[in-house]
C-alpha cells in the first residue's frame, strides 16, 4: 500500500461510527488524505419506511438525509482541523455499496465501525463488516466501539508510610510490623 490519498469511512449514526470516523480523521490528518464519509440506507429500513409513509426512497427526503449525515460528519470530524471530507449518501445493501463507493473512488482505505449492543445488531453490522472485508480491494480497518469508562467502585485509599519501630522485647533484633 502506497500513501494514503483518500479514505471512505461509512456510518450509520451509532457511537460505533462516530468513533470509527474519529479514528478515521485522526489517520487523515497524519497523511495528508481527505475523507469520505459515505451513509447507505439498507433496504430494510427503505420497506420500513414505506410501509410507515416516511420518505425513504431514492430522491424522498433526499435533502433532509444529506443534511443530518454532513452535521454528522461535520460533529465527528471536529477539532482535526485541515481534514478535507465529504459526504455521500447511498441507498442498496451496504456491503456492495460501500466496496461500490471505495472501487469508484479509488480510496485507499476503509475504515469501518463494529460493536454494537444488541445482538441483532452485532450480526448484522458483523455480517457487513465481514463482508466488505472479503469483498474490498482496499485494507479495511474494523474499529470496535468505544469502550465505555469504569468507573471505581471503591472510595480512594489513602496510603501513608510509617517508619519501623523497634520492639522492646525483640532484643536489638528489628522487627517490622505490618501497619
Amino acid at each position: 500500500m502506497g500513501a494514503l490519498r483518500s479514505i471512505l469511512v461509512p456510518v450509520d449514526y451509532a457511537a460505533g461510527s462516530r468513533h470509527a470516523l474519529r479514528r478515521a480523521a485522526g489517520v487523515a490528518r497524519s497523511f495528508g488524505a481527505r475523507l469520505v464519509v459515505l451513509h447507505v440506507v439498507p433496504p430494510y429500513e427503505q420497506a420500513y419506511f414505506q410501509h410507515f409513509g416516511v420518505a425513504a426512497m431514492p430522491g424522498d427526503g433526499e435533502e433532509e438525509e444529506r443534511r443530518r449525515l454532513a452535521a454528522f460528519a461535520k460533529e465527528g470530524i471536529d477539532g482535526r482541523n485541515g481534514v478535507p471530507w465529504e459526504a455521500e449518501l447511498a441507498w442498496g445493501e451496504p456491503a456492495e455499496q460501500i466496496v461500490s463507493a471505495a472501487a469508484r473512488r479509488g480510496c485507499d482505505l476503509i475504515v469501518i465501525g463494529a460493536g454494537r449492543r444488541s445482538v441483532w445488531d452485532r450480526l448484522r453490522i458483523g455480517s457487513v463488516a465481514k463482508a466488505v472485508v472479503r469483498k474490498a480491494a482496499c485494507p479495511v480497518l474494523v474499529v470496535p466501539e468505544e469502550a465505555e469508562p469504569r468507573v471505581a467502585a471503591r472510595k480512594p485509599v489513602s496510603v501513608q508510610h510509617k517508619p519501623l519501630r523497634r520492639l522492646p522485647q525483640a532484643r536489638g533484633k528489628v522487627v517490622r510490623l505490618a501497619v
